[in-house]
């Protein structure tokens, strides 16, 4: 009785667990909801504010305004995700952005066009569950435990079967 209580709590943690990895992997990948992006943190130049292994959920916007933290992508293709902290004195229209443990501000001003959307949610350290999900040992555990628990659960009804008759 104890273990089909537990096996109960673990199948419903489990539909949870795969729902949530199922919508961050298609609000990350499709544009479901208009503006709205996803991003795994690696590094920890915004620390304490957002750290490493958070995930953060963006909103484009129409206007980006000083204190904002944005994500934005560099002129190489890179991701970041720093404060827009002043414009730029060459290019008023043009934000120079820092990371908060950053003593330095980054080299390169960034225009609106850069920027991907403004932090509006910080989930934190939900981003190491997703990142070991897609690796090849965390997706085949995503997909082989459900199947050990259902396993688990048909044995268990068999079981309790043969003792009712």
């Amino acid at each position: 009785m104890i273990l089909r209580f537990i096996l109960n709590a673990v199948k419903w943690l489990l539909i949870v667990v795969i729902s949530t990895v199922a919508f961050y992997f298609i609000i990350s990948n499709y544009n479901v909801i208009s503006g709205i992006k996803t991003f795994v943190v690696k590094s920890g130049s915004m620390e304490p504010t957002i750290m490493t292994g958070d995930i953060v959920v963006i909103k484009r916007q129409d206007h980006y305004k000083i204190d904002d933290v944005v994500t934005f992508t560099k002129h190489g293709g890179s991701v970041v995700t720093h404060r827009l902290v002043e414009h730029d004195s060459k290019d008023s229209s043009k934000f120079i952005t820092k990371g908060d443990a950053n003593r330095d501000k980054d080299g390169d001003a960034i225009s609106e066009d850069q920027i991907m959307g403004r932090v509006v949610l910080d989930i934190p350290r939900a981003g190491y569950y997703v990142v070991f999900i897609k690796t090849p040992f965390g997706l085949v555990l995503l997909f082989l435990i459900p199947v050990l628990i259902f396993i688990l659960d048909e044995l268990l009804k068999i079981k309790d079967d043969k003792e009712l008759d």
